[in-house]
């Protein structure tokens, strides 16, 4: 399973709120996504959100292309936990 923190401007004003974004992996799920992120930063995990977030079509040129949709857990932290 793939995870890695996302880091965006929206990103960091969530964090204010003790909520983390993190990209996830296509075909994991939402119970094995919280399982890792408890695992891997041990942490308490209070509500998770799955979204899925389409991929785009790009132009260059004369060529179409498309950039890679990919799948993100929105998480919300216990607000005594410090990260």
């Amino acid at each position: 399973m793939f995870i890695s923190p996302l880091t965006t401007e929206k990103n960091s004003l969530l964090a204010k709120n003790k909520k983390y974004v993190f990209m996830i992996d296509n075909q994991s799920d939402k119970k094995k996504a919280v399982d890792e992120i408890i695992k891997r930063y041990n942490v308490k995990v209070l509500k998770s959100n799955v979204l899925n977030v389409k991929a785009k079509k790009r132009r260059l040129g004369n060529t179409i292309g498309k950039k890679r949709g990919f799948k993100k857990i929105i998480v919300t932290l216990d607000k005594q936990i410090e990260v």
